[in-house]
């Protein structure tokens, strides 16, 4: 296997080689010689190329059955029963039988069984097609073969679900037409399905210029895309998601009050924990995250309302809004010696001592439900006398 070059970053030895066979339909001579050498054949369809199929077809050489496979570019109905695999060809979808189209007009297929189009779901193009059928096996050989990583099943499956989120459902929903929105102010022409276009021939390339060739280029662009939305998702979000699992876990014993959370290891965390409020029907509850900086700082950090940008479920005590530690200093019989800063919108503060953070956020929340209980009073009042 060819190794990829000196300015990627991820240590992945490519499948898309010089040696790797991508052919023409028309060349029935080396489809027959690759039947008599029993080498599999993944069939798609020939002329213009699009990502979806161009991404199917790379992840299929990292599955068991097909890493050694030849790619054969074809519209000859009479030529799909022959091959080992059909992906975005053939208007026929058959898991069991290897027939992965979705342009027929009977296709109906979504990544999720309650996703249907009334809802905001996109139907899968072959892309989603192949991630839904292949992609577990797909992520345990690459992650085994790049990062030498072994999950739980239950780990596999987060990855899974979020690469389909974060990646597949924009090949998806691109390939089906599904728009970002109306009235864009601009276009995107970076995204990887524009770059995989680029690839096709031009209108006025000369005619010696070879589509199965700019293929395999194409192929090549996908599957570095691949790892690296393998990696944002295996070796970023998933060690972040398990650290805040583990904050929430031990919250009650962090702090009696369970609205107040420790995150070990410095990671981004706000997401995860919107996610795992909601999943555990407790959307809301958290309203600080202490966790240390790289100085030793015990960083004091708001939790934000899922959203809003700059709002704040509560935020520190607005008495500190703005100080520095020499303002702290200046302050007499200030009982927080140790309290290092509390920025000016009172989103995030720091102290050298859990204890003294602790108590940053214990404050806050007891200021908070104080001046909360202010402004219902009134209102309870009134409502009772219109009772």
């Amino acid at each position: 296997m060819e190794t990829t070059n000196y300015f990627q970053d991820i240590p992945y030895q490519s499948k898309i080689t010089p040696q790797l066979i991508v052919i023409s339909g028309d060349d029935s001579a080396k489809i027959e010689e690759l039947k008599q050498q029993g080498v599999p054949i993944i069939g798609t369809h020939s002329q213009s190329f699009h990502c979806d199929e161009v991404l199917a077809t790379a992840m299929l050489l990292y599955t068991n059955k097909f890493k050694d496979s030849a790619i054969v570019r074809t519209r000859d109905d009479k030529l799909f029963d022959t091959f080992d695999i059909i992906c975005d060809v053939g208007a026929v979808f058959d898991a069991e039988k290897l027939r992965f189209d979705h342009h027929q007009k009977s296709f109906n297929t979504y990544w999720s069984e309650n996703d249907t189009k009334d809802n905001g779901g996109i139907k899968l193009s072959s892309a989603g097609l192949i991630y839904k059928y292949f992609g577990k096996e797909v992520l345990a050989n690459i992650l085994q073969e790049v990062w030498q990583t072994s999950y739980t099943e239950e780990n596999l499956d987060q990855i899974y679900s979020q690469l389909y989120l974060e990646f597949f459902k924009e090949i998806d929903a691109i390939d089906n037409g599904v728009t970002l929105g109306k009235d864009l102010n601009y276009q995107i022409r970076t995204d990887l399905s524009y770059k995989v276009s680029r690839f096709n021939k031009e209108w006025n390339a000369p005619k010696e210029k070879n589509e199965e060739l700019q293929f395999k280029k194409a192929m090549r662009c996908v599957e570095e895309e691949l790892m690296y939305q393998i990696k944002a998702v295996s070796q970023i979000y998933l060690p972040a998601r398990i650290i805040v699992e583990d904050a929430w876990k031990n919250k009650d014993d962090f702090h009696p009050s369970g609205e107040i959370i420790f995150v070990a290891t410095s990671c981004p965390w706000k997401d995860h924990l919107f996610e795992i409020e909601e999943s555990n029907g407790k959307q809301g509850l958290i309203k600080f995250v202490i966790y240390k900086d790289n100085r030793g700082l015990n960083r004091v950090q708001a939790v934000g309302i899922k959203g809003d940008q700059f709002g704040q479920r509560v935020t520190l005590s607005k008495k500190w809004h703005g100080l520095r530690k020499n303002d702290f200093d200046k302050i007499e019989g200030f009982e927080f010696k140790d309290l290092d800063f509390v920025h000016h919108s009172g989103f995030i503060g720091g102290a050298w001592s859990m204890e003294t953070a602790i108590k940053m956020a214990e404050i806050s929340i007891q200021e908070h439900n104080e001046e909360q209980a202010t402004k219902v009073a009134p209102l309870a009042q009134e409502q009772k006398q219109v009772e």
